[in-house]
């Protein structure tokens, strides 16, 4: 019984984000309203509020949701190669084949809340932080400071992802994680002076 009251549950709830979601793509998010949210998802606003409290929080879920699983785990695949480019290939690969197999969230969001870049950027940043300190860093010197590195690392994703939101995902996520893994690994002057 519980099971079939948690894969309700879950499908219900997956109607709201998806709704919400088709809404964004039209209009803002101020513009959008609890009972158009359940129109389309086909609920009473009972339901809705049995969830999400606002509008908001729905929203603020979305968000928080699709970045906690972005990065992936690291730690497991570091740990067990002990190699930071083969740690960079794991992140890459992971980030972009999250986004390509959520290629309507990751558009819907990045075009239409300018927000959720500078939330991404961050959140990249965060994380490699955290991931260098807890790796790397604590068994090497750098030869800059690793919150500068973070940084430029953050920046470049979210460019990245950014423009390839915007050709409509024209390159496959292998093919940008190989270009990715090569300018991270030769840097962008080594790369333009060949």
């Amino acid at each position: 019984m519980f099971f079939i009251y948690t894969n309700k549950r879950n499908k219900t709830q997956k109607s709201i984000i998806a709704s919400a979601l088709l809404l964004l793509e039209k209009r803002a998010l101020p513009d959008i309203t609890v009972s158009d949210i359940c129109n389309g998802a086909n609920i009473t606003r009972a339901t809705f509020y049995k969830y999400y409290k606002n509008i908001d929080i729905l929203y603020k879920n979305i968000k928080t949701q699709t970045l906690n699983e972005l990065f992936g785990n690291p730690y497991v695949f570091f740990n067990k190669h002990q190699n930071i480019l083969d740690a960079q290939l794991y992140l890459a690969n992971q980030v972009f084949h999250y986004i390509i197999h959520h290629r309507y969230l990751f558009k819907t969001l990045m075009l239409n809340d300018p927000r959720f870049n500078l939330d991404m950027y961050n959140y990249f940043k965060e994380n490699y932080i955290n991931f260098l300190s807890n790796t790397i860093v604590n068994n090497h010197n750098l030869e800059i400071d690793d919150q500068f590195l973070c940084t430029y690392i953050a920046s470049a994703y979210t460019g990245i992802i950014y423009e390839w939101v915007l050709s409509d995902f024209e390159m496959s996520p292998i093919d940008l994680t190989h270009s990715m893994i090569f300018i991270n690994s030769n840097g962008p002057i080594s790369v333009l002076e060949k």
